[in-house]
């Protein structure tokens, strides 16, 4: 069946925090910046307070949220895209997202990983550029762009088998990375 994304989904719009709350330890914030090609690059967030951070439960990230770039680059330069989406991975639970994104949770209709590899496919990709606006240097979407995307959605039991098989070859390429990470170090220590 066809849904909007606003129909299998609920949003939620990061916070601007304000510099001046940056402290060198307690809860990360989540910045577009620290957002890489999959993930998120924990080491280079920015933290505030944890008595402060309790005000902003709202903008809270669990494990496998999704999140969107509303603002960045057009696809010419594809590590800074606007509508770049990545996953949380478990250790950037509890953080809090700052501005410039979107997260994204799963409603009953459909299963979060499903969900996730959904954006990251060529048709989210197209559709989500030819929503952007703004100047040669950067480009924007909004969050009612995101919520309009449209797509076929198979039942719960289908999502679940899609999502296990990428899944799978995700952790099998994330493997094999590792390993090739480590014959190159051996092969230069020689």
């Amino acid at each position: 069946m066809i849904y909007k994304l606003d129909e299998i989904a609920r949003f939620q719009k990061g916070f601007a925090f304000k510099s001046k709350d940056f402290v060198k330890c307690g809860t990360k914030i989540v910045k577009v910046s620290n957002l890489t090609n999959e993930s998120i690059d924990s080491n280079s967030c920015v933290h505030i307070d944890n008595k402060l951070a309790k005000n902003y439960v709202q903008y809270e990230l669990m494990e496998d949220d999704i999140i969107i770039t509303t603002v960045g680059s057009w696809p010419t330069n594809p590590a800074s895209v606007v509508g770049k989406v990545v996953k949380v991975p478990s250790n950037m639970k509890f953080s809090l997202l700052n501005q410039n994104s979107v997260r994204i949770r799963a409603n009953d209709l459909v299963n979060q990983k499903y969900l996730y590899y959904l954006l990251k496919s060529n048709s989210f990709k197209e559709y989500i550029v030819g929503t952007a606006q703004g100047s040669a240097n950067q480009a924007s979407i909004t969050q009612k762009d995101i919520k309009n995307f449209k797509y076929n959605i198979p039942n719960l039991n289908e999502q679940k088998a899609i999502a296990k098989v990428l899944s799978d070859l995700d952790e099998k390429i994330e493997t094999n990375n590792k390993i090739n990470k480590t014959l190159e170090e051996m092969a230069q220590a020689i």
